[in-house]
């Protein structure tokens, strides 16, 4: 498998890139669905906990029914899927599937809806602005330096780029 990249243009892509993604993954052929959480995550080595970062930090991905059955690890530096020995196969083709559709890429076979959490801290988004935008008010603000959310928001895929860019480069810069 290739290496992928979130497509910061779509919502789906901007919160993959912000390091949080639930998506329900919906067959096309069959009409059965499946959501999927992904979250992206590097090892704190003093403490032993398991850090949410970036898609572009993380180490591992890890890949959840919303129920909460374990589907497996995708490694962002590798392009690497590793299911879970128990994992179904359609579990492991939704969460390929979603990954691929916040990458730019979605299964023709498949429809796609995104669930109305941060991107970065998985709170529940209410704001029109917020869901639109995939991230949450408080945390765009850390992304992004404001102190309030835009209510005329427009994102195009240079100044999205630059806001994932300055939460790396703080991250960075705070370790």
């Amino acid at each position: 498998m290739t290496q992928l990249t979130p497509d910061v243009t779509t919502r789906a892509g901007r919160m993959l890139a912000a390091g949080r993604l639930t998506m329900t993954v919906k067959s096309v052929a069959t009409g059965k669905h499946l959501t999927v959480d992904l979250s992206c995550c590097v090892r704190d080595e003093r403490t032993g906990s398991w850090d949410n970062v970036p898609f572009s930090e993380a180490k591992w991905c890890f890949l959840q029914l919303h129920t909460g059955e374990r589907i497996g690890t995708y490694y962002p530096q590798t392009g690497d899927l590793r299911p879970k020995p128990y994992a179904q196969k359609a579990w492991i083709w939704a969460a390929m599937a979603t990954i691929r559709a916040a990458c730019g890429d979605p299964h023709p076979q498949a429809e796609f809806s995104e669930m109305d959490r941060c991107g970065r801290c998985a709170r529940p988004l209410t704001d029109p602005v917020s869901i639109q935008r995939g991230i949450g008010p408080d945390c765009w603000g850390a992304l992004t330096g404001s102190k309030h959310a835009s209510t005329d928001y427009v994102l195009d895929t240079e100044q999205a780029r630059r806001m994932l860019e300055h939460d790396t480069a703080a991250r960075s810069a705070a370790a």
